[in-house]
C-alpha cells in the first residue's frame, strides 16, 4: 500500500529453487498512500475495502494451499487486519524490507538456540473478573512507552509489555528473535484471556515490522479474542497513537464516550463523568489548571460561571478537540482529587483494580 512490490524484487528475495520454479501471486492494495499521510486515513473504509479484496483476490488463492510467502509494505493496522482474515492455518515465510540495505530479506520464524532477545514478561499474581480493557504493547522496532499509550487508554485492568531488550528496525533478522516474539505474543494474549475473562477490549499497540504485524494478526482467533483495537502511530498528531481498525468489534463492550467528536449527553457514562468533574473541581483555579494540562482550549471558559455551566462547556470543548482521554489521565494523576479517582476510572474503563506483578 505504501509502495509497489514488483516481481523482480520478489525474484531476487526468494531462494534460487523457488524463484526458478515460479510462483502465483495475489496483491492487496486497499488504497495508495504515503507513510506521512497514514494518520489521515479512513480506517473503516480501508477495512471494508481490504475485506472485499481478501474475499475476491486472496481467499481463492489460499484454497487448498498449505504455505505461502508474505511481502508487506502497509500501515501496521492493515497488516494486522489482513493476517486476522488469513487466520493461523498456514506455514508462512515472512519477508521484511531491510532498512539499511533497502532490500527484501527472509526472516526465519523457527526457534534458534541462543540467549533470549526478549525482556521478561510480567503477569499479575491474580486475575480479576472485573470489566475493563487490557493493553498489550509489542516493541521490536522501537520502544513504546506506557505514557504514550496512556494518552488514549488512561486506565486499564493490566498492561503487558512484549519487548526486545534492544529494539531497532531490523532487530528481528537475528536468528530466532522473530520466533520468540511470536511465541511470547501467543502466550501473552492467552494468559490475559484467562486472567481477565470479562475484559471489555484488548488495546494492541505495535512498533514492529510489517511482516510481524501480519503474523500477529493470524494469532488473533476471532472466536476467542473479541474487540481487539489496533493503532496507527502518527508523529504529527496528538495523541500520537491514533485508534484505527477494531477486530471483532461486536465484542467491544466499552461505551466510548471519550472518543466521541461531540460530547454525547445521551450516554449515562458521559453524564456521570460530568457530575464527577463538577464535584471534584468546581469552577476554580484547579479546574483551569487540569484543563490547561490536558490541552483544552479555555478561551470560552470563565471561572465566574456556575460549576455546572463551566464543566458543561469544558467537556464539549474537550470532546471537539479530542482531549477527553487526556483529561481523564490527568485527573487520575491528580493527587488533590484522590477521593474521585475510583469513580473516574470506573466511568472511563468500566471498572478498577490493581495487580501485583511477578516475572515469568
Amino acid at each position: 500500500m505504501l509502495g509497489a512490490i514488483g516481481p523482480e524484487e520478489i525474484k531476487r528475495a526468494l531462494p534460487g529453487s523457488q524463484s526458478a520454479a515460479g510462483w502465483n501471486s495475489a496483491e492487496i492494495v486497499p488504497i495508495g498512500a504515503t507513510l506521512g499521510d497514514s494518520y489521515k486515513l479512513d480506517w473503516s473504509a480501508l477495512q471494508s475495502e481490504q475485506d472485499r479484496l481478501f474475499d475476491e483476490t486472496l481467499k481463492p488463492q489460499l484454497a487448498g494451499r498449505k504455505w505461502f510467502a508474505y511481502f508487506g509494505f502497509a500501515p501496521i493496522p492493515l497488516a494486522i487486519h489482513l493476517g486476522y482474515r488469513v487466520e493461523n492455518r498456514f506455514d508462512i515465510d515472512l519477508y521484511q524490507l531491510n532498512h539499511s540495505q533497502s532490500k527484501w530479506v527472509y526472516t526465519p520464524d523457527k526457534p534458534f538456540p541462543k540467549r533470549t532477545a526478549l525482556k521478561p514478561m510480567k503477569f499479575p499474581e491474580h486475575g480479576s473478573t472485573d470489566k475493563g480493557p487490557v493493553v498489550i504493547r509489542v516493541s521490536t522496532s522501537a520502544r513504546i512507552r506506557p505514557e504514550e499509550t496512556a494518552e488514549v487508554v488512561p486506565w486499564s485492568l493490566f498492561e503487558l509489555d512484549i519487548a526486545l531488550a534492544e529494539p531497532y528496525p531490523d532487530a528481528l533478522e537475528t536468528g530466532g528473535a522473530l520466533a520468540e516474539v511470536i511465541e511470547a505474543f501467543n502466550l501473552g494474549i492467552a494468559r490475559l484471556r484467562a486472567l481477565f475473562p470479562n475484559r471489555t477490549a484488548i488495546h494492541l499497540f505495535a512498533a514492529v515490522p510489517v511482516g510481524l504485524a501480519f503474523k500477529l494478526g493470524t494469532l488473533i482467533n476471532p472466536t476467542m479474542y473479541r474487540g481487539v483495537v489496533t493503532y496507527q502511530y502518527a508523529v504529527k498528531k496528538w495523541p500520537q497513537y491514533q485508534r484505527a481498525i477494531v477486530l471483532a468489534e461486536d465484542g467491544l463492550r466499552e461505551e466510548p464516550f471519550l472518543d466521541d467528536a461531540e460530547y454525547d449527553w445521551q450516554k449515562s457514562t458521559a453524564v456521570n463523568f460530568f457530575e464527577t468533574m463538577v464535584k471534584a473541581y468546581g469552577a476554580g483555579s484547579r479546574a483551569e489548571m487540569i484543563l490547561a494540562q490536558s490541552g483544552v482550549d479555555s478561551a470560552h471558559l470563565h471561572v465566574n460561571q456556575t460549576p455546572r455551566d463551566y464543566w458543561k462547556t469544558a467537556l464539549e470543548v474537550a470532546a471537539r478537540g479530542g482531549h477527553l482521554r487526556g483529561l481523564v489521565r490527568r485527573a487520575i494523576e491528580d493527587s488533590h482529587i484522590t477521593a474521585h479517582h475510583r469513580e473516574i476510572k470506573r466511568l472511563a474503563s468500566g471498572t478498577h483494580g490493581t495487580h501485583k506483578e511477578t516475572s515469568q
